[in-house]
């Protein structure tokens, strides 16, 4: 699977979480969203091992547009 990447570069990879193939493969089950230009796309990942529900929410809530967002939002 890593043919064609550096294998110093693999070792840098985190180790596959068991759970990786069933999210690759919901990722990739429908076409994608059309996105109409000029349009600004943002991606944003919460590693969120060891704080709580509340910190997360409290943490997103920072983020522009975002100042209203409700604990039941945040998934679980």
């Amino acid at each position: 699977m890593y043919s064609s990447i550096d294998s110093g570069l693999t070792d840098l990879l985190p180790d596959n979480d068991p759970q990786r193939i069933l999210l690759h493969n919901e990722v990739h089950a429908r076409p994608s969203q059309r996105i109409r230009l000029p349009a600004l796309v943002v991606y944003v990942v919460v590693i969120n091992e060891g704080i709580t529900r509340e910190q997360e929410c409290e943490h997103l809530r920072r983020l522009p547009g975002q100042q209203t967002l409700m604990l039941e939002q945040v998934a679980k």
